[in-house]
């Protein structure tokens, strides 16, 4: 295969555009691969040492002859465990926001919901009551400062230590683990100064909520969008294995196909959540912008 610095050149020049895992393409390798398997005797071949969002079964995948695919496993991990972290966040600023400008915390669309979809709901529920609220929408007395405090993000060294133990027994996963650092990078939520005119005289207690509110939980959506963007990195690396060891296949063996379709399916609908939270968080920003 490609060194790691051709692997890493390669990734650092894709476009966007090649970002996104074909699920389509991937669903139908798994059914391919299962019934290839049901004509044979042989029971089917599994992947129990791959569960996304667990590190420690990575390397067991390893060979000299199969880095890409312990990349590959890792790239999806990465993006599993940042998604469901940036979920987690969302889904509380954005709640929090929602009820703060008139949304019942019951509300049916977003009541029994996890994960990406409760963010999703609770994000979209927000946008619509900002839009909506009567403590903002008189003469929409609510505005943000022009810019909010720059948001600061480290490198995570444990990230770069975990990647490089998860390789052991793989030839080399120098590339992959520096795109891991940088994706898994701990980052300062920046201060969001939320301000009312002058002319507008004393609040009411309504509008004093919904400026605390904003002022809390607008961080986590600013946070988000330089994570989404810090993650571009290990999208692209998913993208860019997935379709380098669909050439492999004859190579690969049976565990390897199936640990292949196993990890496809994961990096896949992680690929897919983070575009649906970029979705979300736009429209909250959006109705924010619209109420000065």
């Amino acid at each position: 295969g490609a060194s790691p610095a051709a692997r890493a050149a390669v990734w650092g020049g894709m476009s966007k555009s090649r970002l996104a895992v074909r699920s389509s393409f991937v669903v139908l390798l798994a059914l391919a691969a299962c019934s290839s398997k049901s004509s044979s005797s042989t029971a089917p071949a599994t992947c129990d040492e791959f569960v996304a969002g667990a590190y420690a079964g990575v390397g067991v995948l390893a060979d000299p002859e199969s880095t890409p695919l312990v990349e590959y496993a890792l790239a999806a991990n990465d993006l599993t465990v940042i998604v469901a972290d940036q979920s987690k966040k969302l889904a509380e600023a954005c709640k929090d926001i929602a009820v703060h400008v008139g949304i019942d915390a019951n509300d049916p669309a977003a009541a029994g919901k996890q994960g990406k979809d409760a963010a999703v709901a609770w994000c979209t529920l927000a946008a619509k009551g900002i839009d909506a609220s009567a403590a903002v929408k008189n003469s929409r007395p609510i505005t943000l400062a022009d810019q909010p405090a720059m948001l600061v993000c480290t490198p995570d060294a444990s990230a770069s230590k975990t990647c490089t133990t998860a390789c052991k027994g793989a030839t080399d996963c120098a590339a992959y683990c520096t795109v891991s650092a940088k994706a898994r990078a701990a980052c300062t939520p920046p201060q969001v100064l939320v301000s009312v005119p002058p002319m507008m005289g004393g609040l009411t207690q309504a509008q004093l909520d919904v400026v605390r509110a904003l002022s809390m939980d607008l961080p986590a959506l600013s946070t988000f969008v330089t994570v989404k963007a810090n993650l571009a990195g290990a999208v692209t690396a998913a993208h860019d294995l997935g379709v380098q060891l669909v050439s492999m296949k004859d190579a690969a063996g049976t565990k390897q196909q199936a640990c292949y379709a196993k990890i496809a399916l994961a990096a896949d609908a992680s690929a897919a959540d983070l575009d649906a939270l970029a979705t979300a968080v736009a429209g909250v920003e959006a109705s924010v912008t619209r109420a000065p």
